[in-house]
């Protein structure tokens, strides 16, 4: 008699005999026969009845089968379990590893191309919604029309990708709904630097066919650098000689490094990363010169993408830039120098684009984790020169007659 089961445990009674996984005991004690109906799935398991019903075993003949038939076939459906298990690991890992490669896929040209066209046009999107439920008629306009403002303040890397962003945008005649650009210590010229990220660049290079990415791979070691972050706090001795082995590898610059490791989103779940293509895209700009998109390593590869055998320079095309820029350097900077940045206020300036120039007794991180109230009044200032959005103005204009006449 069969009696259906909801779980998938093992054998557990059968007649008076008890069967755990590894012996075999018995009991006075009558148990009804249980029975798993998946096993009737695999077609040869009635082969595997039929095969140790006549098999030769001491005691009670339905004993002495049962016995011999749960014994084979635990062993067949073991055998059958570890083969699918190793299977399953095995395409799993080669989809992880192939998951892992696409993942790091990537340099600036899709951070200027990719990941800030989404974020723009969904905070466009939130932005019209918030605005269309309480004006419907409200459209969307150009750049210079649209009912609300959007300034960029970016830093280093993000400097470089929303230049990208805004002129790849412009040629191809599609908004950026940006207002004015401030950009901290932008990247995009490198040809000024030191020999220590020469030496830095050739053990990227070495390493980028073997590691797609620079990153902490696991939570262990992910949890080992977080540990190793706070000892670095509550021992400044040994935080100091870290933050000074630090400072020489990114040829002296004075930034709080270890301050940097100790933030919140440093952590054993997860935990900033970049990749290899990224450090091999400032590399072709350090030795070209210039500030150009990828190259992609032959005639035909940048022809598919960019339509010509040479990447897009993009320095070429500052004069699409239509808002105002401001760019700040550091006198401290030794990672991306003042000079580099003069290089962009000159390409601007030339262009006749709405550029300033400023500079602080900044280094490199000080941008971002100093926060120091001469660069926040400097931001704010900046920021003040933006003018509201002319609908946004006659909007507000239209709420405050009708607030005052009590309607």
């Amino acid at each position: 008699m069969i009696f259906p089961q909801k779980d998938y445990g093992s054998l557990g009674l059968v007649g008076g005999v008890v069967w755990a996984p590894g012996k075999v005991a018995y009991t006075r004690t009558k148990k009804p026969f249980k029975f798993f109906n998946f096993w009737m799935v695999n077609p040869q398991f009635k082969g595997f009845v039929k095969e140790v019903w006549s098999q030769q075993m001491v005691g009670q003949p339905m004993q002495r089968s049962l016995v011999l038939l749960w014994c084979s076939w635990k062993e067949k459906l073991c055998t059958s379990m570890l083969l699918c298990a190793m299977l399953r690991n095995l395409l799993r890992d080669n989809e992880e590893e192939d998951l892992v490669n696409w993942y790091w896929h990537y340099s600036i040209n899709e951070h200027g191309t990719e990941d800030i066209p989404a974020m723009i046009e969904k905070l466009h999107e939130v932005k019209i919604s918030e605005l269309k439920s309480t004006h419907p008629v409200l459209e969307e306009e150009s750049n210079r029309d649209q009912p609300y403002k959007l300034c960029a303040i970016c830093h280093s890397l993000g400097g470089a990708g929303i230049l990208m962003y805004i002129i790849t945008r412009r040629i191809k005649e599609k908004p950026h709904r940006l207002s004015r650009l401030i950009l901290l210590s932008p990247a995009g010229f490198h040809d000024d630097t030191n020999i220590m990220f020469t030496v830095v660049e050739h053990i990227f290079l070495l390493l980028a066919p073997l590691v797609p990415g620079l990153y902490i791979p696991t939570r262990f070691f992910r949890m080992l650098l977080n540990k190793l972050a706070r000892d670095f706090h509550n021992y400044p001795a040994v935080g100091g000689l870290v933050q000074t082995l630090m400072s020489y590898v990114v040829g002296g610059d004075s930034s709080n490094w270890i301050g940097v490791i100790g933030l919140p989103h440093y952590n054993m779940n997860d935990m900033p990363g970049v990749s290899f293509r990224v450090a091999l895209h400032l590399a072709q700009m350090k030795r070209a010169r210039k500030f150009q998109m990828f190259d992609y390593g032959s005639v035909a590869a940048n022809m598919k993408v960019y339509g010509s055998p040479e990447p897009l320079d993009l320095g070429e095309y500052y004069g699409l830039i239509d808002v105002p820029v401001d760019l700040v350097a550091g006198h401290k900077d030794k990672v991306i120098r003042p000079s580099m940045v003069r290089k962009h206020y000159k390409l601007m300036k030339e262009a006749g684009v709405d550029v300033s120039y400023n500079e602080f007794e900044y280094a490199h991180l000080d941008f971002t984790f100093s926060h120091h109230e001469e660069l926040l009044a400097y931001v704010m200032s900046r920021l003040k020169l933006v003018e509201p959005a002319r609908r946004q103005l006659l909007l507000n204009s239209v709420r405050l007659k009708k607030k005052e006449s009590g309607c």
